[in-house]
């Protein structure tokens, strides 16, 4: 028996986001539609004793939700994200922000905002929502990181503000981020480096949180004395490196007092074939130019793709995790 139940939906996508029980689908004319995942999930799974069920999107019209949006004049996201009940999409003339549900009045026509505001104008590679929903990511390769932060319970101090909300994290090259313990970041730079730029969390009489930037770790520093600290509020987490052979994946339990100083994984090739070493709660997604795949804690392999891939993500559906697989002419959805 697999370990997943694959839903297999036929349509030319770009990407793919899930957001309150409702699938946000760009095609590859960047047009956005939104979806009733619950409901297309039910119908699909009325074929009994099945771990893979088919369908096209064209099947599933009935459950979309208000008008499809051209969300930036048609042009493809490199990344989005939700964060504070708003969709950000990053594209190339900058990043922008929109409602992700409209209020009731206007869900007859668009169930999400079709008329977004560009909130600054360098144009990011990534974005990555914190855990909490209300501080976001901005990784924008050679300019390095930056955050926008929502909360009215959260201050960040210690950081150089660019404008409004918009704060600088770090200038080393970041070309994907990710949330840990305590409101922390590490980066992910070309070579595959972890950077980890940490903070402090403290809270005031009032309530209201503090978060304190301390400083930068790079990856030697992180392996001698700060893997405990990426590890998070998850029990597994790993970080990665590019050597001359390949890339090495060391991994951090944050149940042990000292981290492991033999790789878990070692994955011959160069950066080239290697685009992305990314832990999840499981494991690891190793992403290849020609396919991908998901391992367990062990390095065991759990999934495997062995086809090029347009986007993945790993998403909250319920008590359950979403692997996200965008390919050519489908898109996968692995329920584990």
């Amino acid at each position: 028996m697999k370990p997943y139940k694959l839903y297999k939906i036929k349509g030319d996508f770009f990407d793919c986001q899930l957001y309150k029980g409702y699938l946000y689908l760009w095609d590859m004319d960047g047009v956005l539609s939104v979806y009733d995942w619950d409901a297309i999930k039910h119908t699909m799974g009325l074929v009994p004793n099945s771990t893979a069920m088919h369908g096209s999107i064209k099947a599933f019209q009935r459950f979309r939700k208000g008008l499809p949006v051209e969300v930036t004049g048609g042009m493809f996201p490199t990344d989005t994200a939700f964060v504070g009940g708003y969709l950000y999409t990053a594209v190339e003339t900058g990043l922008y922000r929109g409602s992700a549900i409209m209020d009731a009045y206007r869900q007859s026509r668009y169930f999400t905002s079709s008329r977004p505001l560009r909130v600054w104008d360098c144009p990011p590679l990534s974005l990555t929502a914190n855990y909490n929903g209300m501080q976001l990511a901005i990784s924008t390769g050679e300019d390095g990181l930056y955050e926008i932060n929502l909360s009215k319970d959260v201050q960040t101090r210690g950081l150089k503000k660019v404008k409004g909300n918009i704060y600088t994290v770090s200038t080393k090259k970041a070309i994907r981020s990710r949330y840990v313990k305590k409101g922390s970041i590490y980066s992910t730079d070309e070579n595959l480096n972890k950077h980890f730029h940490e903070f402090a969390l403290s809270r005031l009489n009032n309530g209201v949180a503090i978060r304190t930037y301390i400083r930068d770790y790079d990856f030697g520093s992180i392996m001698q004395s700060k893997w405990e600290a990426i590890a998070g509020t998850e029990s597994f987490s790993s970080i990665s490196r590019i050597t001359n052979k390949g890339v090495e994946v060391y991994p951090l339990y944050r149940s042990q007092r000292s981290i492991r100083k033999e790789p878990l994984m070692e994955f011959e090739g160069t950066k080239k074939k290697l685009i992305a070493v990314e832990p999840v709660e499981i494991g690891n997604i190793v992403e290849y130019e020609n396919g991908l795949q998901l391992l367990n804690r062990k390095g065991v392999e759990i999934i495997k793709i062995n086809t090029p891939v347009t986007r993945w993500r790993w998403l909250p559906d319920g008590d359950k995790k979403l692997l996200v697989v965008v390919l050519e002419e489908y898109l996968e959805l692995y329920e584990i």
